[in-house]
């Protein structure tokens, strides 16, 4: 992918690789990405919001 790439075109071709190479406009590598960096950013995200905001099941909004 090039430097520029949107995070939906990594997530997609991540699904069938275990990593990504990331080169610049002139095609020199710049980089990997990897599932694992991704899943673990994810991850960190989901624990984050649950600590930072009331979550709530939809359920329980209703009845409120």
């Amino acid at each position: 992918l090039n430097d520029d790439y949107e995070l939906e075109d990594l997530l997609h071709l991540l699904v069938d690789n275990a990593f990504i190479c990331i080169v610049d406009n002139e095609k020199k590598f710049q980089g990997i990405v990897t599932r694992r960096e991704i899943l673990k950013s994810v991850n960190h995200v989901a624990h984050e919001f649950e600590h930072r905001y009331d979550v709530q099941s939809h359920q329980e909004s209703i009845c409120q």
